[in-house]
């Protein structure tokens, strides 16, 4: 039985969440999928997702 990889959501895209994201990618090996990020400032939600190279993580620049 293959385990599929936990799903996580990021709020937030400033410098705490990626030093989170940093420790939790290297620690986990990858074993993790960030599924969504969800910052008001669109790039730099595109930012981060370019940096970790996460095309398939969703980018929420609104509550709506």
């Amino acid at each position: 039985m293959s385990l599929r990889k936990p799903k996580i959501a990021v709020i937030g895209a400033g410098g705490r969440s990626q030093y989170v994201l940093h420790y939790l990618l290297r620690d986990s090996e990858r074993g993790v999928e960030i599924a969504s990020l969800y910052d008001p400032m669109r790039s730099r939600c595109e930012l981060v997702r370019d940096f970790w190279v996460v095309p398939e993580m969703r980018i929420c620049d609104s509550a709506e």
